[in-house]
C-alpha cells in the first residue's frame, strides 16, 4: 500500500506544482497514461480533500486572493 500512496502523492503534487489544474491534469493524463478522474482522486488525496471535485474547485475559487 505504500507504493500505491507514494504514486498518489506524486502525481497529485505533479499536478498541483503546474500552478494550473486544468493545464496540469492534461500533463499528467500525458506522463502517467491515465484517466483524469483517477488523477482527480490524486489532487484530492495529495489536499486531504474529503469532498467531491466539484466542492473542491468551488473552494479553492472562494479561496483566492481578491486581485487589486
Amino acid at each position: 500500500m505504500g507504493g500505491l500512496k507514494s504514486a498518489m502523492m506524486d502525481i497529485g503534487y505533479f499536478v498541483l506544482d503546474q500552478h494550473d489544474l486544468e493545464r496540469g491534469i492534461a500533463l499528467a493524463q500525458e506522463k502517467y497514461t491515465m484517466s483524469e478522474d483517477d488523477i482527480k482522486m490524486c489532487v484530492l488525496f495529495v489536499e486531504a480533500y474529503d469532498g467531491s471535485w466539484s466542492d473542491y474547485i468551488k473552494e479553492c475559487i472562494s479561496n483566492m486572493p481578491a486581485i487589486h
